[in-house]
């Protein structure tokens, strides 16, 4: 008994001990917030995160501040931090406990944040501590669709290799499609590579090959064709990849085309072939490679 008896008093002293190391650490952490003049509040914690303030955010972390705030009152410390960039204060919230899934009345959290921004470190932190990849927002968009439209594919890549979805789309876009649209060549194979359908359309009945073939984005076209994209598929007006390429003169999308085996005299709902698209906006060299030299028919 005596034994057991004295074990719980070191136990007792030894866990005294800690939260007397504690409230020291916070006390010191207190004591430099007001040297700072840096008030001690939930608003001054958003305030410094959103402004990067790395030293304040510490302090009133170590001084007890809870890193979460409701987000239904506005965004959390670790919101303005993502949306900003702050990566150094992204990491030190995370760290602190900060819920990296906390979401706004509209669905999106601070990884929304971070790609919408196009803040690939920020980003990353958020994921390597559990940010989930495939929340959805009430606009239906998912950090992978805002990582796409701000054009970071190291942010894109790193989404992909976390779970996010390679085949998410909404009724205009698709992730692939978007992409495809964009030219961004790495983020096409990737997502490819991590499932993304070739074959997909919109709402329009448009293809990731018929918005690359429409931008002159010739890589991601030939990357699209060797994986399988079908080549003469139409979209609800009847035009093709070929149409698209045609009518905006992009010839060496033209060329990849037609090297795949795409019809030149496919015609679409109005009677209209890709010739006709290439002469109406002076194409000579598209209507060449067509086989219409000298512009007639």
């Amino acid at each position: 008994m005596r034994g057991l008896r004295r074990a719980i008093i070191a136990a007792a002293v030894a866990a005294a001990a800690v939260t007397s190391v504690a409230c020291d650490g916070q006390g010191r952490a207190r004591r430099d917030l007001g040297r700072l003049g840096v008030e001690y509040s939930h608003q001054s914690l958003i305030r410094h995160a959103a402004e990067g303030d790395h030293r304040a955010v510490r302090l009133l972390l170590d001084a007890g501040m809870n890193p979460n705030t409701d987000p239904n009152e506005g965004p959390t410390p670790l919101m303005q931090a993502a949306a900003g960039g702050h990566a150094d204060v992204v990491r030190v919230l995370l760290d602190k406990g900060a819920d990296p899934n906390v979401k706004r009345p509209d669905g999106s959290t601070a990884l929304h944040d971070a790609a919408t921004g196009g803040h690939s470190p920020a980003g990353i932190a958020l994921l390597e501590k559990g940010a989930d990849p495939n929340v959805v927002d009430s606009a239906r968009r998912t950090p992978l669709i805002n990582a796409i439209l701000a054009r970071k594919e190291d942010l894109v890549v790193a989404l992909l290799d976390k779970g996010a979805h390679a085949y998410i789309q909404d009724d205009k876009w698709s992730a692939l499609m978007l992409a495809s649209f964009l030219g961004q060549q790495k983020t096409v194979d990737k997502l490819i590579e991590k499932g993304a359908k070739v074959d997909a359309v919109n709402d329009l009945g448009r293809t990731a090959l018929m918005y690359a073939a429409s931008r002159g984005h010739n890589d991601v076209v030939k990357a699209l064709i060797a994986k399988g994209s079908p080549i003469d598929a139409h979209d609800s007006g009847g035009h093709t990849a070929l149409m698209y390429a045609s009518a905006n003169g992009n010839i060496d999308a033209v060329r990849a085309l037609l090297a795949a085996g795409a019809k030149a005299s496919i015609a679409n709902t109005n009677g209209e072939t890709a010739a006709s698209y290439a002469r109406a906006n002076g194409h000579a060299e598209v209507l060449n490679a067509l086989g219409q030299p000298g512009g007639t028919d």
